[in-house]
């Protein structure tokens, strides 16, 4: 049995960066059960319904936490302070993995 994980993904005004990280996350062998992308742009990201389905269909908690301009270890630590798991992962929206 494997530990539940939280995954915290910081972004700053990279949206076309963020769809592409979003849509290889199904490609994986192996899903968080919690995604935190702790967003400090200054426009509200609206991500791809299909993502958004397939955590529905795969019990995976997203939540969209809008911050106010901040660096990334900042975001990170904010993502860790709400994250309800006890593993924690991070991934920048550059940081594509393969599975």
């Amino acid at each position: 049995m494997s530990a539940s994980v939280s995954l915290i993904i910081p972004h700053k005004h990279s949206y076309e960066q963020l769809n592409i990280l979003c849509e290889k996350i199904p490609l994986w062998n192996q899903y968080p059960d919690e995604i935190l992308i702790i967003d400090s742009s200054k426009i509200q990201i609206i991500l791809n319904k299909n993502f958004t389905k397939f955590c529905n269909e795969n019990n995976i908690v997203l939540k969209i936490i809008n911050a106010n301009n901040l660096y990334p270890g900042q975001a990170r630590n904010k993502g860790v302070l709400l994250a309800i798991n006890p593993v924690i992962a991070f991934l920048d929206v550059n940081t594509i993995p393969t599975n």
